[in-house]
């Protein structure tokens, strides 16, 4: 747990090989995290079921449900796992996955609660006027939609393709722009970024490179990314396209980054890619 790049497994061998003993309890809450954090990069889940996870560790630890069930307590009362009640089931979280999930609920709140709403009334002349521009008049949802971003500081904008969303983009940016609010484009990935710039004929960005992804100058040498809490973006939009794919650690760092009172609208479809993390 001390050493990035080792892993449970190549650490788990050289314990046999030192002669520790399978039931130890290091090697038990060890493996359980390492469970949970497996299960996170192999099948993109933040959390599993409680009686998943204690099945999961037993059978690759070797040791017996309830032992597991005792060490999860363990972990539970320590700190070290988090979890949350859904349909009556427990699911548990390792402490980093679980306060990056919390962020990120507690920021999107924040962001919809104090961003300052535009009326109606005047949400519906910036749609007449860019009708007018445009020489076409926008489908129902879509006058919803723009609406719906003008209004809420956190929107969700989601359809297939062609269903419109790059004809709500270009309004809301034209929009914005004529409200001399600055607008950020962004996508997870580089090719997300190219096609989302030449749609709108604005420069986009990967979330790494809007967010100044550099490696820290320190002895850990980790990487991380210069704009954060301490060093928020300037822009009061933040338009991010194929959110899908966005993970809970690369959401999070997104929203330390925005300043309260600016507005995120994410776009996706149900059928894109899942999180790349």
């Amino acid at each position: 747990e001390e050493i990035d790049g080792i892993g449970f497994d190549r650490a788990d061998s050289m314990a046999m090989k030192l002669g520790i003993e399978r039931d130890s309890y290091p090697r038990l809450v060890s493996g359980v995290a390492h469970v949970l954090k497996y299960n996170a990069a192999q099948n993109g889940h933040v959390c599993l079921p409680r009686e998943k996870l204690a099945q999961a560790s037993a059978q690759l630890l070797g040791a017996s449900v309830e032992r597991i069930n005792e060490i999860i307590d363990d972990m539970l009362m320590s700190g070290k796992l988090r979890y949350s009640l859904f349909d009556n089931v427990v699911y548990l979280y390792d402490k980093f996955a679980y306060d990056c999930e919390c962020y990120i609920a507690e920021k999107l709140d924040l962001l919809n609660r104090v961003c300052p709403s535009v009326d109606v009334s005047d949400a519906n002349f910036f749609i007449e006027r860019e009708e007018r521009k445009n020489g076409f008049t926008y489908a129902f949802m879509q006058k919803k939609a723009i609406i719906g971003a003008l209004e809420s500081g956190v929107m969700l904008l989601t359809g297939g393709p062609g269903t419109g969303k790059t004809t709500i983009v270009k309004a809301l940016i034209d929009i914005f722009n004529s409200m001399d609010m600055k607008v950020a484009l962004a996508a997870p990935t580089g090719r997300a970024a190219k096609r989302l710039s030449e749609s709108t004929s604005q420069e986009a960005k990967t979330i790494h490179r809007l967010l100044e992804f550099e490696y820290a100058t320190d002895d850990s040498d980790r990487p991380g990314f210069r704009k954060n809490e301490n060093d928020l973006l300037e822009e009061n939009v933040i338009i991010i396209d194929e959110s899908s794919m966005i993970d809970n650690i690369l959401m999070s760092s997104l929203l330390r980054a925005i300043k309260p009172g600016a507005r995120v609208i994410l776009i996706g479809d149900a059928d894109q890619l899942p999180s790349v993390g």
